[in-house]
């Protein structure tokens, strides 16, 4: 009932103008799940749908994480994946970049074999091509140390410039 209420309030929104100059596209974005979004001076969501210009109408644009699980557990009553009871907030692809580092460490106590998997690959990459990452060289010299410490940035939210900085540049100071 909250969705269809919040779908009938964005629609009699919109003014006839925009009703006549694009599109619409009803989608379920939410401002907690997006770092920018452009929006119409009618506060209207912008974007592109097949190719074109389009109105995004976001019913559930203000919604918070728990209006959602409401709506999935006490109204459609949907069974979910048993992760999100144990903290996740994605289940998308393992050490995804766009996870947060919580999740990112539990992932790494949970699948032990998967980042030995994502090390192997890595280290393939660099026997392959030497100058990946050579930016650490002057700091590991040896493979696998190496090979740690690229998965350590990779999981870690930080550029790899900072990552050399906080890890090695500073450690080089005396006090």
């Amino acid at each position: 009932m909250k969705l269809a209420i919040a779908l009938d309030e964005a629609l009699a929104r919109a003014t006839p103008r925009l009703r006549e100059k694009m599109e619409h596209t009803i989608n379920l974005l939410r401002k907690a799940e997006r770092l920018a979004l452009k929006y119409s001076p009618d506060g209207f969501l912008l974007g592109m749908s097949g190719g074109k210009d389009s109105i995004l109408i976001s019913p559930i644009i203000e919604w918070l994480d728990s209006d959602v699980w409401e709506l999935l557990n006490d109204v459609l009553q949907v069974p979910h994946c048993e992760l999100y009871d144990q903290g996740s907030i994605r289940t998308g692809c393992l050490f995804c970049p766009m996870a947060s580092p919580r999740e990112k460490a539990i992932m790494r106590q949970r699948y032990p074999r998967v980042e030995r998997a994502y090390k192997n690959a890595i280290k393939e990459l660099v026997i392959k091509r030497p100058q990946s990452y050579n930016e650490l060289d002057p700091y590991v010299k040896d493979i696998d140390t190496k090979v740690d410490h690229i998965f350590d940035w990779w999981v870690g939210n930080d550029t790899l410039a900072k990552y050399i900085s906080e890890h090695f540049v500073q450690q080089q100071f005396d006090f």
